[in-house]
């Protein structure tokens, strides 16, 4: 009996004992004094509490996606691989939705009657060969088929092409721009909005694209799946923007026509300035008439072009048309009509005469402050006085504010089938250019990497208290 209760003594020590070291497993703070129980409490609760808040504040949601095309050692073909590799990575269905939007903007006959008209005489000279071949590097990483049939989710090499032209064929949204020169801090600013179509195909394309040279690099604000450029900056602080004019100016002729998303992709690729850049472009001829945003570090103009026609430089002192008064020096705006009274057309548009009086006393408010901060352009960009007819209204799909001198750029896009929201602001972009963009930005990517490498440095420093204790 004595050793049955000996027995029945050692066991309940060995159960206590397993499960105070089971208790230990479970909670290691537990077999730590009461004091250091604290000192480690509080610590680790405040790493997690600052890691959350890091994460937190550090999430940008809604901003778009970039890709990154280094252009030195790569031929166009290459080049034209490289990017189409990535869009299809990031897109899986990209060829579907470049698909549904020309379905919804074109019937079968007016694709077949536009492709044989316009987009073939652009293909054998409206294109440089060199964007061709790039072209082909796209195509050669998507599921391209031989026959053009619109709406069955499928995607042609015509209708690849086709797709890059769209402002040749007419088909561009409405918008309106405006730019500025501060006269005290002595920089220009231009923002410039676009409204979408009925159809949100392409919303989910849209992206910005790097292409990186070895002495020059471009920023694309576009859509996946398209190499040319219809906004974009170059490293030089080179801001171009294209908004469509009134289709009834065009001018018919036999002279050979540009494609003009290709064009302002090459003036970017070539040129720094805005005077040098208005230089080559006017020179052209283009199949629909426009207007180009132009904006450099020192100043910003508007290249009015009609459609067939040479192109002319309007600034803040130009003569406009009646209708269109201006007359505000170191501003500018541009609508979805020619303002200069020596191109033919007329104004009738309301929508555009709206934006442009809507512009004009916005800018008038800003004529007694030299001093004009990118919150100041930022605000007008996302005026709402008119919900249908406003600068930024129910159809704005991206709106945008350029600082040339900075090369940042701040960026608004409606998300697909989402609702006009300006309370969302704009996203600063930095960064895109590389080391041309100044400053530091809490919780920009650089500045969450230095806090993780803090927060490691607190880490192991309190780790090495404790163990030196």
């Amino acid at each position: 009996m004595a050793s049955e209760a000996l027995t029945a003594v050692v066991n309940n020590k060995i159960v206590e004992s397993v499960q105070r070291e089971m208790k230990v497993a479970r909670n290691p703070l537990q077999s730590l004094p009461f004091r250091w129980r604290w000192r480690w409490r509080w610590p680790a609760a405040s790493l997690l509490g600052l890691l959350l808040a890091t994460t937190a504040l550090g999430k940008a949601p809604d901003r778009l996606p970039i890709f990154h095309i280094d252009v030195a050692e790569q031929n166009p073909r290459q080049t034209g691989i490289d990017s189409g590799r990535q869009w299809k990575a990031r897109f899986p269905e990209l060829e579907r939705h470049h698909d549904r939007y020309l379905a919804e903007r074109f019937s079968q006959q007016d694709f077949d009657r536009l492709l044989s008209e316009r987009v073939q005489p652009l293909r054998s000279q409206g294109i440089a060969p060199d964007y061709l071949e790039e072209l082909r590097g796209v195509a050669s990483q998507l599921h391209i088929v031989t026959d053009n049939r619109l709406g069955d989710g499928l995607l042609s090499a015509d209708e690849l092409l086709f797709a890059q032209l769209l402002p040749d064929m007419g088909e561009y949204g409405s918008g309106s721009g405006f730019g500025v020169y501060a006269r005290r801090n002595r920089q220009s600013i231009a923002g410039y909005n676009v409204d979408g179509t009925t159809t949100h195909a392409l919303e989910s394309l849209a992206a910005i694209t790097v292409y990186k040279s070895a002495d020059n690099t471009v920023v694309s604000i576009g859509t996946a799946g398209n190499i040319g450029i219809e906004a974009g900056f170059n490293q030089k602080g080179l801001f171009l923007a294209y908004l469509q004019a009134d289709p009834n100016s065009r001018q018919n002729n036999a002279r050979e026509k540009q494609a003009i998303n290709f064009t302002i992709r090459g003036t970017l690729e070539k040129k720094s300035r805005v005077t040098s850049a208005a230089a080559v472009i006017k020179k052209q001829q283009f199949n629909e008439s426009h207007s180009l945003l132009l904006a450099d570090p020192t100043q910003t103009v508007v290249l009015e072009q009609i459609g067939g026609s040479t192109g002319e430089l309007r600034s803040a002192q130009s003569p406009t048309k009646t209708g269109l008064a201006w007359q505000l020096p170191g501003r500018i705006a541009v609508v979805n009509c020619l303002a200069l009274t020596t191109t033919t057309n007329t104004c009738q548009s309301l929508l555009a005469n709206y934006r442009w009086q809507r512009l004009r006393t916005l800018a008038r408010d800003l004529d007694n402050d030299p001093t004009v901060t990118v919150e100041d352009v930022i605000g007008i960009m996302l005026d709402q006085k008119n919900r249908q007819y406003g600068i930024f209204n129910e159809h704005t799909t991206k709106s945008m504010v350029f600082v040339p001198a900075t090369r940042e750029i701040y960026l608004y896009h409606r998300e697909p089938l989402g609702s006009v929201d300006k309370t969302s602001g704009m996203h600063h972009y930095t960064g895109l250019i590389g080391s041309d963009n100044r400053g530091w930005r809490l919780f920009s990517s650089s500045s969450l990497l230095l806090i993780w490498i803090l927060l490691g440095v607190l880490l192991s420093t309190a780790v090495w208290i404790r163990l030196k204790s």
